[in-house]
């Protein structure tokens, strides 16, 4: 399971404490950083309300769910902000909905015995691309895309774009530390 960026902040959005993930994404995100020791989002907009809603949940106690959206209006980001009961922090919980998978180039291949071409369109699926997509980018008609991905429902067991799209999601949160793993696993080491 990928662990959730936690932060606990002052009302003034200081941060006061946070989880490894939290750290983690401290580094790498394109659009959260620690300014002057405070939790801030790039966009000004965002910024301001954010540490308003983080003042108004410490003040207030009730907690709330803040979604940033990207300049062509899809969601980018969800945060949850939670009153700590009896303390004038809240505890801030942070998804990075477009955040670029942190995955070893051939973690698919590692960790389901894919051939090179099928682990390709795995790695791209997991990541939210289409079909079509994928037929673009690397130059093949749809039609073998569409063979390709018959052969990845067969060896995994499932019966759809969707279903192969989820596994693979949640198997990457796993995979990101996968480097040394060599060959197909098959349950065994």
């Amino acid at each position: 399971m990928m662990a959730t960026p936690v932060f606990i902040l002052r009302p003034t959005s200081e941060i006061v404490e946070s989880n490894e993930a939290g750290q983690e994404l401290l580094r790498v995100s394109r659009a959260f950083r620690r300014l002057q020791n405070r939790l801030v989002i790039r966009r000004a907009a965002d910024a301001a309300a954010m540490a308003e809603a983080v003042s108004r949940v410490a003040a207030s106690g009730t907690p709330e769910l803040i979604r940033f959206l990207t300049r062509q209006e899809e969601a980018s980001a969800l945060m949850r902000i939670e009153p700590v009961p009896g303390e004038t922090v809240v505890l801030v919980c942070i998804t990075e909905l477009r955040a670029p998978l942190l995955l070893d180039a051939n973690w698919a291949r590692a960790a389901f015995g894919f051939s090179p071409q099928n682990a390709a369109l795995a790695e791209s699926l997991a990541l939210g691309h289409s079909l079509a997509d994928f037929a673009t980018a690397e130059n093949l008609p749809i039609g073998t895309v569409r063979t390709r991905l018959k052969k990845l429902l067969q060896q995994t067991g499932l019966g759809s774009q969707a279903s192969l799209a989820a596994m693979l999601l949640r198997a990457s949160s796993i995979m990101s530390g996968a480097e040394g793993l060599r060959g197909a696993p098959n349950g065994k080491r």
